[in-house]
């Protein structure tokens, strides 16, 4: 029988420092509540106040955060305006894929078409269009305005909002309401940043078309997109300046064609999630995955043991996912009795002693948490409940008066979630999907839904996650995250504790 744990020898090798003050009895039962790390010198260079410590991290072998979060694949969670905004902030969201093939390609288009340096393939609209077919185009693309070209793709003008009649016939065409090519400023295709800023500061511009020699359309540049571009100094973006997201996908056969769209439209990494990633069904979705798409990161997970982050690092994984029940929506190890305590998993995990990045999912529910997952030897750190309490989770404010106001939050093992992901498949429910159900009601399931406390901005959390990230390297004596792994430790706390620990004896 394989032992999946490493034993403590491996232990002690991988993380003999970081251990060393607790006793081995508890070296596989560790939490975040009954570990604390012990205070270093707080060297004066190194304050937080004085410029900060590096604090980055990774999402997977290719993909670099400057803050370390990620926001997880939840169908209450993630979608493309959590995945903007986190991207915006330094971290990374994961798409969820309970929707059909075609939504989750959606959303990953409109990530990478949020923001950018500039936008290679704008949307255009022929001349003798009519009004009609450019508002459906508008609606349907979210966009403010339409590049106007003729039968050679050669710019002729530009549709706006502002070009818009307030009671315009449909059928009125576009070339008699746009703005004309003699009006409109433009800039070759090689342009530079620099450049760009002047020309908007200078014209007054919104919008800066980009041309080849022959006139045709090669790219837009917005004035906004350079104030993002300016503004979110910590974004996570790709080699173009367009905001990086991930996607997930199952390990079943038709999970194929989901990845195969998803890489089509320009996702940065694939997310292979599965409730027990140590299996033979994603081992053989993962080999297929990186000889297939070998440029795109491939994320496998989820795994709480030191053999199953071992086969999946030796099968080609560019990121383990780690972490089986410690959610505040799963209910895995309450009922079938499996899993490894948080820190423990992350231990486990990171002495295989791989350079593939590890990200701790689950059990967070406060920046000390996210420190101690990253002192264990995480990378980075992925959210769930935390995320789902702000604006830009999906799903609406419910206000509950005095209570408080609330935001919908769904394990994705749950009886609802899984009825969500059938409902929005886009076939309908057929009758063997209703076997589904019925089937899963008769078994048990694996995940809670419910509510959690409205938050605000997504902003705030990074803002707050952040900080005690940096305040915490400056107590370890570090500047970066490979320092503050090597030199930290953790003691053992008691429940009484984990009771001092937080704020007490007082209304507050």
């Amino acid at each position: 029988m394989q032992n999946n744990l490493c034993d403590l020898e491996i232990l002690k090798k991988k993380h003999g420092h970081l251990l060393e003050k607790i006793p081995q009895e508890f070296w596989y039962s560790l939490v975040f509540d009954n570990a604390l790390l012990v205070p270093g010198k707080s060297l004066p260079s190194r304050d937080p106040q004085k410029g900060g410590a590096d604090i980055s991290g990774k999402f997977s072998k290719h993909i670099d955060l400057k803050v370390p979060l990620i926001s997880s694949n939840m169908n209450s969670v993630t979608e493309a305006r959590m995945a903007i905004a986190v991207a915006r902030l330094g971290g990374i969201g994961v798409l969820h894929r309970f929707c059909s093939i075609e939504d989750e390609v959606k959303m990953v288009a409109e990530v990478k078409r949020a923001e950018g340096f500039k936008i290679d393939d704008p949307y255009t609209i022929h001349y003798r269009a009519i009004l009609g077919e450019a508002q459906e185009l508008m609606s349907d693309k979210n966009t403010s305005g339409l590049l106007v070209v003729d039968d050679r793709n050669k710019l002729v003008g530009i549709f706006t909002r502002r070009d818009m009649p307030i009671r315009g016939e449909k059928n009125i065409l576009i070339k008699n309401l746009m703005t004309p090519r003699n009006k409109l400023v433009v800039a070759p295709e090689d342009v530079n940043i620099e450049k760009i800023i002047k020309i908007f500061d200078k014209t007054k511009k919104e919008k800066l078309p980009l041309v080849d020699k022959k006139d045709r359309v090669v790219g837009l540049v917005t004035k906004k997109d350079i104030e993002k571009l300016l503004f979110y100094k910590n974004s996570t973006k790709d080699k173009n300046s367009r905001l990086q997201v991930a996607a997930a996908i199952g390990v079943t056969e038709d999970e194929k064609e989901r990845a195969k769209e998803l890489v089509k439209i320009g996702v940065d990494a694939l997310v292979v999630d599965i409730a027990n990633g140590h299996s033979d069904s994603l081992i053989k979705m993962l080999t297929f995955l990186k000889k297939k798409f070998p440029e795109v990161d491939v994320v496998a997970g989820n795994v709480a043991t030191y053999q199953a982050a071992k086969d999946l690092i030796e099968a080609g994984a560019d990121a383990i996912k780690v972490g089986i029940g410690p959610g505040a929506a799963c209910k895995t190890r309450e009922q079938t009795g499996f899993g490894v305590s948080q820190i423990s998993a992350i231990l486990q995990a990171s002495a295989v002693g791989s350079d593939v990045p590890l990200i701790a999912d689950g059990g967070v529910r406060k920046p000390a948490d996210f420190v101690k997952a990253l002192a264990a030897g995480a990378s980075s750190v992925m959210m769930g409940g935390i995320f789902a309490s702000t604006d830009e989770s999906p799903g609406i404010i419910i206000d509950k008066g005095l209570r408080g106001r609330f935001k919908v939050y769904q394990g994705m093992a749950s009886y609802k979630a899984v009825l969500d992901r059938i409902v929005r498949s886009g076939e309908g429910i057929k009758m063997e999907k209703i076997r589904a159900l019925e089937d899963i009601s008769e078994n048990v399931d694996e995940g809670v839904s419910g509510e959690v406390r409205y938050s605000g901005s997504v902003a705030q959390i990074f803002k707050e996650y952040a900080g005690g990230a940096r305040s915490a390297f400056s107590y370890g004596s570090s500047q970066n995250l490979k320092e503050f792994q090597k030199s930290v430790q953790f003691v053992y706390q008691t429940e009484s504790g984990a009771r001092e620990s937080a704020p007490h004896d007082m209304i507050y």
